[in-house]
């Protein structure tokens, strides 16, 4: 007597093999996804602040107008950084970035030691060509660091 084996087995409803299915593909593709991204090395967060230590937001001799603002930079991640990886911008009190000699006419004057930016780096900023009652106040000066996410910033004035 012959049996037959796959006459009585019933086969898994189509509902349910599309579930499978679709369950099935998700875990490889989440599975492909954690092999394929890799955290790059080089990106990470910066974390520090900048310090305001002095400023004359305002000026008002009559010959030469402009402001000045002193800060120190305290750095945790990265713990110092080459100065040239290091980019300074300045934003006014509405969030646009100024531009030198476009925007204002002044000098920024990065005091570091052994070429490194880290904790304790000093950052002068000074502006020239302000008109009398001009102030700087409320502007933003914001670090970034190439290779790091996230921004270190410090605000001029109250």
């Amino acid at each position: 007597m012959k049996r037959n084996i796959f006459g009585r087995e019933k086969a898994v409803s189509p509902v349910i093999a599309t579930i499978l299915m679709v369950a099935i593909t998700v875990v490889l593709a989440a599975t492909l996804y954690m092999l394929v991204t890799v955290e790059d090395p080089e990106t990470k967060l910066v974390a520090g602040r900048l310090v305001l230590r002095s400023n004359l937001t305002r000026f008002t001799q009559s010959e030469d107008e402009g402001a000045m603002a002193v800060f120190s930079t305290t750095m945790t991640n990265p713990s110092s950084a080459d100065v040239g990886k290091v980019r300074y911008m300045v934003l006014d009190a509405q969030g646009n970035e100024l531009v030198e000699s476009t925007d204002y006419t002044g000098e920024w004057t990065l005091l570091v030691k052994d070429d490194r930016v880290g904790t304790g780096t000093r950052l002068t900023l000074v502006f020239h060509g302000l008109n009398t009652g001009e102030t700087i106040r409320g502007y933003e000066v914001v670090v970034r660091i190439h290779g790091y996410t996230g921004t270190i910033a410090g605000l001029i004035g109250p």
